[in-house]
């Protein structure tokens, strides 16, 4: 089955998938309730596809950022999914919304700034999708994990204020901003075993840091990660 709409990268869905909309709609109401793991659930079944659509319609560079900004949004907004489609045709529909919105923005901002110099150009910073696997337990050796992203954020003066005994959420987070054109986005980074998951919360316009604020903290606070 694919969604098309027009002008807008299309978004396949697998047969498979089909035979998990049941599922998935009793995990979005569990969601919308505040369980945790069902928006977990969510979240993994659908942020390869999220990611890829991202990078389709605005390119590599804020697909990582966009991609974050669309769950959170769809935490936001779990509560108007009736069921009357399936969960990925709503999430769709909500991301392309999300993009599109991102997409004037940039478009906007790179009439006013030169940004010919990308600052993350050729820096080994973060990978493309924002939760991956480690070759080494960061439960265990924490100290391993914190000298290697806080190599990473001396390599490149776009992040800043890092710090690997933050709090957010009640969790213990490693916290380090990144600015990149008027945008910041602070990023915690939530570890277990080998799987770490880096969640940003960017904040476009002052006005909307409150909301921005209070929908992560929601993501951090139920966030569960598999190992």
């Amino acid at each position: 089955m694919e969604l098309t709409i027009p002008g807008v990268a299309t978004l396949r869905r697998d047969p498979d998938q089909r035979a998990l909309g049941d599922a998935e709609t009793a995990d979005a109401a569990l969601a919308a309730s505040g369980d945790g793991r069902a928006f977990e659930r969510l979240y993994r079944a659908h942020v390869a596809r999220v990611h890829s659509l991202v990078r389709r319609m605005v390119g590599p560079d804020h697909a990582d950022d966009i991609a974050q900004d669309v769950f959170v949004r769809a935490w936001t907004k779990l509560a108007t999914f009736r069921g009357d489609a399936a969960f990925g045709t709503w999430l769709h529909r909500l991301a392309v919304n999300v993009i599109l919105a991102r997409r004037t923005t940039l478009s906007t901002e790179r009439g006013r700034y030169n940004d010919s110099a990308d600052v993350l150009d050729g820096v080994a910073g973060r990978p493309a999708a924002p939760e991956f696997s480690m070759d080494f337990d960061a439960t265990a050796d924490r100290p391993r994990l914190v000298n290697y992203l806080q190599g990473l954020a001396q390599q490149n003066a776009a992040f800043s204020a890092f710090n690997p005994d933050a709090t957010f959420s009640g969790k213990q987070v490693i916290y380090y901003r990144q600015t990149k054109d008027v945008a910041a986005t602070d990023w915690h980074v939530l570890v277990n075993g080998k799987i770490r998951v880096h969640v940003g919360c960017q904040y476009a316009a002052p006005p909307q840091e409150q909301r921005v604020r209070a929908a992560c903290q929601q993501v951090v606070r139920t966030l569960m990660i598999g190992n």
